[in-house]
């Protein structure tokens, strides 16, 4: 029951930030994207999904399957549309799935050498909130932290990371809503174990 309790003022907590232009989800679970490669507009299911439900996924032409996996978050928000403050989270059904236009991806580096990560700067309005109690995840570059956003970490300690990167883990002891800058620095990795993702930078919570 207190996880319940925890769970709706985390999600009171976010709402209270967010304007009519934003949309929020709960991020228990997997979710699925797809990509429109002419205008690079990714789209992501508003609810969770199963791996069957991705697999059996056919976005209709132009959009193509990106990938499904785990939100590390427990609740997830979109303040606003990739392409700017002044318009609101788009939403559409693409192959009986409502989704939502999450990010425009930008420059990609490549991974540096296999099991390395891709960086990718983002143009999102992500807001990612982790309840109380939870222990979170940061890759630590020289003094910029990013946040766990993708995956489970349940395959971290196999990670290959950047260079003078490290990861460490806090604890929470209250809810922590922390919004992503625009454009937000992503690390992907894609492995046996599926996708991994840390993004930010972001300033740690003060606990």
């Amino acid at each position: 029951m207190r996880v319940i309790e925890l769970e709706n003022e985390l999600e009171a907590l976010m709402l209270s930030g967010l304007t009519e232009a934003g949309h929020m989800i709960s991020a228990n679970g997997l979710f699925m994207e797809a990509i429109d490669p002419k205008t690079r507009q990714v789209w992501m299911s508003t609810k969770p999904v199963n791996r069957k439900q991705f697999d059996d996924w056919s976005p209709e032409h132009p959009y193509q399957k990106v990938g499904c996996d785990y939100a590390a978050m427990d609740r997830a928000a979109f303040r606003h549309d990739p392409f700017g403050r002044q318009h609101a989270i788009q939403t559409k059904t693409i192959d009986g799935y409502t989704c939502l236009h999450v990010a425009v991806p930008g420059e990609m580096t490549p991974p540096a050498a296999p099991g390395m990560p891709a960086k990718i700067s983002v143009n999102k309005a992500h807001t990612l909130g982790f309840k109380a109690g939870r222990r979170v995840k940061f890759m630590n570059i020289r003094d910029d932290h990013y946040v766990e956003t993708v995956g489970d970490g349940k395959a971290d300690d196999g990670l290959q990371l950047p260079p003078t990167a490290t990861l460490s883990e806090l604890k929470l002891k209250s809810h922590w809503v922390v919004d992503l800058p625009c454009p937000t620095t992503t690390f992907f990795w894609f492995t046996e174990h599926g996708m991994r993702s840390f993004q930010g930078p972001v300033e740690l919570p003060k606990i």
